[in-house]
């Protein structure tokens, strides 16, 4: 409920609307059905998770949802603080820490190369890796203030080129499942 009463603010902020909250919540549920490895989830860990990344964009200065072209090195570092926002939430309750985990490692890529710890491989949760899929896919797919959308067939060709670099092969082949 606490996290609801942010939504407004998030809308304000960034300029874009709570719809999003559900539809990553949606691509996230076909994800995780369609995906056929070991994974559990439940519902309301996915809402949270959806509702969390909306939200965490209040943590952000407002112009940074405005501006045009590349972030600075500083602008970057402080967009990568939203991953803590789980951790500050959830941290010592003991049914939110897949959600806390999922939403930390949501930014790490297979390679290594992601952030906040620069994991990599079998050490990034599937559902962190699935979140990060669903996230860039809305940000390609949804118009934004310093880039037109793309088409769903656009964005998931882009996706499919990050295999084996950000994200794993067989959560790339189960997300073309629920895009198709």
């Amino acid at each position: 409920n606490i996290l609801q009463s942010f939504i407004p603010v998030g809308e304000r902020k960034t300029q874009t609307s709570r719809k999003e909250i559900g539809e990553m919540g949606t691509l996230l549920k076909r994800l995780v059905y369609a995906y056929e490895g070991d994974l559990r989830v439940e519902e309301w860990e996915i809402d949270l998770l959806s509702l969390m990344h909306f939200v965490s964009r209040v943590k952000l200065p407002d112009y940074m949802f405005e501006k045009e072209g590349k972030l600075s090195e500083f602008e970057y570092e402080v967009v990568q603080e939203h991953c803590y926002m789980a951790r500050e939430l959830c941290e010592g309750i003991q049914d939110f820490q897949e959600v806390e985990r999922a939403f930390l490692y949501h930014h790490e890529k297979i390679d290594g190369t992601g952030y906040p710890y620069r994991l990599a491989g079998e050490q990034i949760p599937i559902l962190s890796q699935m979140l990060g899929i669903v996230e860039v896919y809305l940000a390609m797919t949804t118009p934004r203030s310093y880039r037109q959308e793309a088409s769903k067939h656009e964005a998931f060709a882009e996706i499919k080129k990050l295999t084996n670099l950000s994200f794993r092969a067989d959560v790339v082949e189960a997300f073309g499942k629920v895009i198709d």
